[in-house]
């Protein structure tokens, strides 16, 4: 069963290939995951934590899109992505400070890498949208908290 982990950065999972463009974090692979080295129906599994939120909004369909491609037929993609409608939310009502709202929007701890800042938000209907319009289907929210986590299959 091959299982990928798609921008490990520094959550590296066993039992997944741990693919990340940043050779400093130690991945398994390192490549820039907008274009993978599998042929198409390669991966049974994949995830992607904090990752898709680093690509420009034109950006986003077109990866994803390349993730389906090597996914198999029925197989799940899992994405976790910072919340930002949750965030929203809780920054007017003042429930948390400004430095946590200002995280989820451009990101954190930019100075760590490069490739740290958000070009890129999300909330359940959109990332159910962006989904629907790769091609995916079956969407489920696993988590719409502090942090969205949305199943999807080929």
């Amino acid at each position: 069963m091959i299982k990928l982990n798609l921008g490990s950065g520094y959550t590296k999972m066993d039992g997944y290939v741990n693919i990340d463009i940043d050779k400093n974090w130690n991945p398994d692979i390192v490549c820039d995951i907008r274009k993978l080295p599998y042929p198409d129906d390669h991966a049974d599994e994949i995830f992607s934590s904090h990752t898709l939120e680093h690509f420009y909004i034109r950006e986003c369909h077109d990866v994803l899109k390349e993730w389906k491609r090597i996914l198999k037929k029925d197989c799940p993609i899992v994405l976790v992505v910072p919340n930002v409608q949750n965030a929203a939310k809780l920054f007017v009502e003042n429930k948390i400070p400004d430095e946590f709202f200002l995280e989820r929007l451009a990101g954190a701890d930019q100075q760590a890498t490069e490739y740290m800042p958000h070009y890129n938000w999300f909330w359940n209907r959109r990332l159910m949208l962006i989904l629907a319009q790769c091609g995916f289907r079956n969407m489920q929210i696993l988590d719409d908290g502090w942090d969205l986590a949305m199943q999807a299959v080929k």
